[in-house]
């Protein structure tokens, strides 16, 4: 009796093993995250319009207002090309957008976080004036806001998508938005955005020579 107890629990246990095995091998894969598919696509995602951040003007005074330090100069006629050709002069102002991190960030991080192009048809000849329009940022530091603290660099690229829309193009690591005469792009690291350039362009300029540029 004993010996077909034994015998018989063998046989199950044997059975149970080889069921397990069975089931252990049919699990299908994990499918590939929705987030990794979005940033490896090379098209169009969508042409539906939506509401975007990129309706709005970038405000100057608020970045202006965040800055530790800044130093400032008119741009060289030649970089201005590709800003818009209705304005009546070609007086562009530069500021080198400076925030001193902690005392304990110092060796881990820049002063320097980007740099902000504006146009003053009002007082051309002179910068840090009330009537300066914005033209053009370009941000790599994470320590300046922008859009009511909505957009900086170090964002998740879902935020972006969730702040300016689905209709954007990809070009390697870049996702591109344009509407009327603004662009902007997103450089993407591992799902973050790790460069941002918003600005107002000719409307004839090719997105290869903003990408092409020396501030991208």
């Amino acid at each position: 009796m004993k010996k077909t107890f034994f015998i018989t629990l063998s046989i199950s246990l044997l059975f149970y093993s080889c069921k397990e095995n069975i089931e252990k091998k049919t699990i299908p894969k994990e499918p590939q995250r929705k987030e990794e598919f979005v940033l490896k696509k090379d098209t169009i995602i969508s042409t539906k319009l939506e509401y975007s951040l990129l309706d709005n003007d970038v405000d100057v005074k608020n970045i202006q207002f965040q800055l530790d330090d800044v130093t400032s100069g008119f741009m060289p006629k030649v970089e201005t090309q590709i800003y818009p050709r209705n304005k009546k002069n070609k007086n562009f102002v530069h500021y080198t957008l400076i925030k001193y991190p902690k005392e304990q960030e110092r060796l881990k991080q820049s002063e320097l976080q980007g740099m902000l192009i504006v146009y003053d048809s009002v007082d051309p000849y002179h910068y840090g004036t009330d009537t300066e329009e914005f033209m053009d940022i370009y941000l790599s530091g994470e320590e300046i806001y922008i859009y009511d603290n909505q957009v900086k660099v170090g964002m998740h690229y879902k935020d972006v998508i969730k702040n300016f829309g689905n209709n954007f193009t990809k070009v390697d690591s870049t996702i591109i938005y344009k509407k009327d005469n603004r662009t902007a792009l997103f450089k993407i690291k591992d799902s973050i955005v790790t460069r941002i350039r918003i600005g107002k362009f000719r409307n004839d300029l090719n997105t290869e020579e903003i990408l092409n540029n020396n501030l991208w």
